[in-house]
C-alpha cells in the first residue's frame, strides 16, 4: 500500500496491469459461465489531478470495451468530486469525455 499513487503507471499497484488482469479474469468467467457482463458505474474522483483521471478512465473504458464488456460512467452531475460536466460553468469536462471515448456530445443539462 505504500507505493500506491508514488510509483510510475507501469510499477504502481493499482496501475493499467492491475486493471487488464483484473477486468480480463471477469471477462473469462462471463465467457466460462455463457454470461453477459455489464460495468456498472465507475469513476476517477477529483483527488488527483485531471489528466491522471483521464487516462485511468481511458485505460478502464478500453480494457472493459476489448473484452466486450458493456459500461456506464459515475456521473454525469450528481457528484461534484467526479462529474465530467461542469454545471456551474456550462461545459464538459473535455479531456474525461474524451477519456470516454465520447465524440460528440449531445446531452445538454439545463
Amino acid at each position: 500500500m505504500n507505493n500506491y499513487n508514488n510509483l510510475a503507471a507501469p510499477d504502481n499497484p493499482a496501475g493499467p496491469e492491475l486493471i487488464r488482469k483484473e477486468i480480463a479474469a471477469v471477462a473469462q468467467w462471463g465467457r466460462e459461465y455463457h454470461r453477459p457482463l455489464w460495468k456498472g458505474e465507475f469513476t476517477a474522483q477529483d483527488g488527483a489531478d485531471l489528466n491522471s483521471r483521464s487516462q485511468w478512465m481511458e485505460c478502464v473504458r478500453k480494457e472493459l470495451e476489448a473484452n466486450e464488456i458493456l459500461w456506464s460512467v459515475w456521473t454525469l452531475l450528481s457528484d461534484s468530486a467526479s462529474y465530467i460536466y461542469d454545471i456551474k460553468s456550462g461545459q464538459w469536462i473535455i479531456p474525461l469525455t474524451q477519456a470516454l471515448g465520447l465524440k460528440e456530445l449531445i446531452f445538454l443539462p439545463t
